[in-house]
């Protein structure tokens, strides 16, 4: 092939023209085959020009599985997308119909005949375990159910990214009640600009579902890490009550867009079978965000100012979306620019998104309840724990410094990693009625203990309730976003279309 001519790479489900030398020589395991010496035995399959061509490659198994046209990876639906391939009925897919099959998708490539055969007998060589030069039904159940259960790549990359923006956000936690001096504005005037920030977070949540659907995960995604860092690096400048619920403000819609595109790689690579695996890595990075991010801000408050740790913190958070940006490869690219905009169309954006929160709260009865008491539930915890606990612990008596105050909510956020494993599955094995009824009671009274509690230790013990608790009610956000994920990856598989 003339090296002046480029083809079309597939990374993680969209198009991008680059040059055939350049493409191999940023995939290293490519790049080793290309220039290994040639096979010895003329049966072995040629390597294909760019890896991220391959269907098999685990970059590519949501292309695999929408491709293969699988949803529920029952036995009923895998048979369904067995029969389909198989054309001559014969219980067994050959090359020849594994090429016919894959052959849309190789156009969409501008792949060659000789790369499409290239491409659909490496993936063959995978799936045939006997040898005998075809998949038969079982062979293909097994190995369709082991894409399906595989953590996609992606997944560790948006964990990632999910660390890189909480890390940086926890750290400054220790340093509010140094905020609220400097201001000199009360606990109400700090409670309403923590308001502003999960108000806007909520009202823009809606449009940019629509946004990131249609402009791609990972440009979102970074724009909203630099708008992020642009309103914590601003609170450092704030000097008065509006200057900061400013501030916040456009923190909360940064926070949106950053929630939003993390859930669209997670909805984009996610199956039945992997989904709780995926939620699990992507909690555990926030967790130990959460957990470290206090500690290192309690370190920092004997070093730095507040308005420095604030100011280095929205740096920090640029490097965070540039470190992203080399690391994360977008699996759901979005419909691109030419489409409506976000606010246009059939009906806007807030009409579609509330459109299919509607289909979801009327498909799962169970659905609506836990969406309220979980909105009730972390609203509460959120003005407590993210308001008022950092000024409750640095007033008298407890007269807690910023280190003490970062170590007891980093000890804190580490019982909740610790045990949020098993309370979920205990909430799982005894029921909602029972968890729902520990957790609430266990977060009442704890939260209720707080103030009454004179003494650091008391204090922190009240906390790691609260924490508990927390564990408890959490298990049970997981499953209505596990219910509200799998009706629309299921509205994805049927339409054979790119849900982001």
């Amino acid at each position: 092939m003339p090296g002046g001519r480029f083809s079309h790479c597939l990374a993680g489900g969209f198009h991008r023209a680059v040059p055939v030398a350049s493409a191999a020589a940023t995939r290293i395991g490519a790049l080793r085959l290309l220039s290994s010496s040639p096979p010895s035995r003329p049966a072995e399959i040629p390597p294909l020009r760019c890896a991220s061509y391959a269907i098999a490659n685990p970059y590519n198994a949501h292309a695999l599985i929408g491709t293969l046209g699988l949803g529920t990876f029952s036995d009923a639906d895998l048979d369904v997308a067995f029969d389909r391939i198989d054309a001559d009925h014969d219980g067994k897919l050959s090359a020849a119909e594994l090429r016919r099959h894959f052959g849309e998708y190789a156009a969409e490539r501008n792949l060659s005949e000789e790369e499409l055969g290239r491409m659909t007998d490496d993936l063959l060589a995978q799936w045939d375990d006997n040898g005998d030069g075809d998949v038969d039904r079982d062979e293909f159940r097994r190995h369709a159910r082991a894409v399906g259960r595989a953590v996609h790549p992606s997944t560790y990359q948006l964990a990632a990214g999910v660390a890189l923006t909480v890390l940086p956000v926890a750290i400054l936690v220790p340093f509010e009640p140094q905020l609220v001096a400097k201001l000199g504005i009360t606990s109400a005037g700090f409670g309403l600009a923590q308001g502003a920030f999960f108000l806007t977070n909520v009202l823009v949540g809606v449009p940019m579902t629509q946004t990131v659907a249609r402009h791609g995960s990972k440009p979102i995604y970074i724009g909203s890490l630099l708008m992020l860092g642009c309103s914590v690096a601003s609170v450092s400048l704030a000097g008065t009550l509006p200057q900061l619920v400013a501030a916040r403000a456009v923190g909360g819609a940064a926070l949106s867009g950053i929630v939003t595109s993390v859930m669209a790689g997670v909805v984009r690579t996610g199956t039945p079978l992997n989904r709780v695996t995926n939620m699990a890595v992507l909690s555990q990075a926030r967790n130990a965000g959460m957990a470290a991010g206090p500690a290192v801000g309690g370190l920092l408050g004997g070093i730095v100012s507040m308005e420095t740790a604030f100011a280095v913190v929205g740096g920090t958070l640029f490097l965070s979306a540039a470190a992203f940006h080399n690391i994360y490869r977008d699996v759901a690219p979005g419909s691109g620019p030419g489409a409506a905009s976000s606010l246009e169309g059939d009906g806007g954006a807030f009409a579609n998104a509330l459109q299919s929160w509607r289909i979801v709260l009327n498909s799962v009865p169970e659905a609506a309840p836990i969406c309220l008491m979980s909105a009730i539930g972390w609203g509460t915890i959120a003005g407590t724990n993210y308001t008022l606990l950092p000024l409750l612990l640095s007033a008298e008596p407890i007269g807690a410094s910023t280190a003490m105050i970062g170590g007891m909510l980093a000890a804190n956020a580490a019982v909740g990693v610790a045990t949020g494993g098993v309370i979920g599955r205990l909430a799982q094995e005894h029921g909602p009625r029972m968890a729902i009824g520990v957790g609430a009671g266990t977060i009442s009274l704890s939260m209720a203990a707080v103030p009454l509690a004179g003494d650091p230790a008391l204090v922190l013990g009240a906390m790691v309730g609260m924490q508990l608790g927390k564990n408890w009610v959490l298990f049970f956000t997981k499953t209505f976003t596990k219910l509200s994920l799998f009706h629309f990856t299921l509205r994805r598989t049927k339409t054979r279309s790119t849900l982001s």
